[in-house]
């Protein structure tokens, strides 16, 4: 399963890249409210879409 955290966050933010997107539910969060609070503070969005 693909999954993400603040390092990815981190990361994104630095290569430029406004947000990141990917199947709701079958991505894993680790640490949900730093990753979603560092996402918030480096103004990169976060979106899960439904098929």
């Amino acid at each position: 399963m693909p999954t993400i955290g603040v390092s990815t966050i981190e990361d994104a933010a630095a290569s430029g890249l406004s947000g990141i997107v990917a199947r709701a539910g079958h991505l894993l969060v680790v640490d949900k409210t730093a990753t979603h609070a560092r996402a918030a503070e480096l103004g990169v969005f976060l979106y899960g879409h439904h098929d």
